[in-house]
């Protein structure tokens, strides 16, 4: 049906306004797109049922030839298994085949709003792969290039501020709390490494078993990584 819609949009701009939307290989952006998507990534829908659709839009300039820019993939921060699609498919849309809109024979830059299906399965188990290597051989990082964040900010300030902010600590505490973040975003265990106050101890870790799921992972050489973070809290 959405194929048919495209088509019919296309057929009435050219009657009308002698305008050509984009297209590839002929056939209308959304479609052309999918089907080359669909030939060149490893990250094609064709055959598999497990899918996700990601909305799209850059724009197209006509500027001593054809461009893409200013490419926005629609994305769940929190799903990391996306990543590498993401990367493949600004990738793809900036060297697909584009045929530029046109306006009475002219080509003209025009900025474009496409859906497009990928294959979910392939980048969860790639995930999974990684999470099980690292494990099998202890891969843990202390530091590594980009920081696990918790609620969007990086996590030694803002998970201390949240732990703080939602625990009592009695008067002159101190400890020294460890959290080990997972590649895929998820907080694998917490304990406390250091505390002068038994009580103090266990309220921090009612709060942490509490805490939402608002953690992101560590990067690595642009692959999320195992992260082991200590954190110190004082009252």
């Amino acid at each position: 049906m959405k194929w048919k819609l495209a088509f019919m949009l296309s057929f009435f701009l050219n009657i009308f306004y002698g305008q050509d939307l984009p297209t590839i290989n002929g056939e209308p952006a959304e479609i052309g797109f999918q089907k080359y998507y669909n030939r060149k990534s490893p990250y094609s829908v064709e055959g598999i049922t497990e899918t996700q659709t990601l909305l799209v839009t850059f724009c197209i300039e006509v500027k001593g030839g054809v461009r893409i820019r200013d490419i926005d993939i629609q994305q769940d921060r929190k799903r990391v298994y996306l990543l590498p699609i993401i990367e493949d498919l600004e990738k793809h849309i900036r060297y697909a085949p584009w045929k530029p809109a046109r306006i009475k024979g002219k080509y003209i830059s025009a900025k474009m709003e496409i859906s497009v299906q990928i294959n979910v399965r392939k980048a969860i188990d790639d995930l999974e792969k990684l999470v099980a290597n690292n494990t099998a051989n202890d891969v843990v990082y202390t530091f590594c290039e980009v920081l696990p964040e918790f609620d969007g900010q990086i996590a030694y300030e803002s998970f201390t501020e949240y732990l703080l902010k939602n625990t009592a600590l009695p008067p002159s505490s101190e400890m020294y709390v460890a959290i080990t973040i997972l590649e895929d975003g998820s907080m694998k265990e917490y304990k406390i490494v250091r505390s002068n106050n038994e009580k103090a101890s266990e309220l921090v870790l009612e709060t942490i078993k509490n805490a939402p799921d608002l953690w992101y992972p560590g990067f690595n050489r642009k692959n999320p990584v195992r992260v082991n973070m200590v954190f110190k809290l004082e009252n």
